[in-house]
């Protein structure tokens, strides 16, 4: 990250991805609060800039919602949530790992939130793994 943000800047969107790439090992790993920081910096980046990558913003948002899902921030999640499951349908299809992950966060939150049917509409709308995924 802080090699990328030398050569090509903090705002480029190659920077963005490497923050996300972070935010998502933190994830991955376990650690949501560490997660907070490189997602919201990713999101609040991309979210500026006009040009920025439909599919990469998509990740921010969603990735970022799923932070602020864990924090326990439910209505600023269901938007970034929604937003990104959204963006990540349009921008790479229903059978995109991105998509799918986006979709199964937003997931995640409609049964936290006690909104099964919800979840349901939203793993429907997912088409199913494929062997290169």
């Amino acid at each position: 990250l802080q090699r990328r943000m030398r050569e090509l800047g903090a705002e480029h969107p190659e920077t963005q991805r490497a923050r996300l790439d972070l935010a998502e090992l933190y994830w991955l790993g376990g650690k949501p609060l560490d997660a907070r920081s490189p997602a919201e910096e990713a999101w609040q980046a991309l979210s500026a800039a006009p040009e920025a990558e439909p599919a990469l913003l998509a990740r921010a948002q969603s990735l970022f919602g799923a932070v602020l899902a864990e924090e326990g921030e439910l209505e600023g999640a269901e938007e970034l949530l929604q937003a990104g499951f959204d963006g990540a349908l349009q921008a790479s299809g229903a059978g995109a790992a991105e998509t799918r992950a986006a979709g199964e966060r937003l997931a995640q939150l409609f049964e936290r939130t006690h909104r099964p049917a919800e979840a349901l509409r939203v793993r429907g709308l997912l088409a199913p793994a494929t062997a290169g995924d």
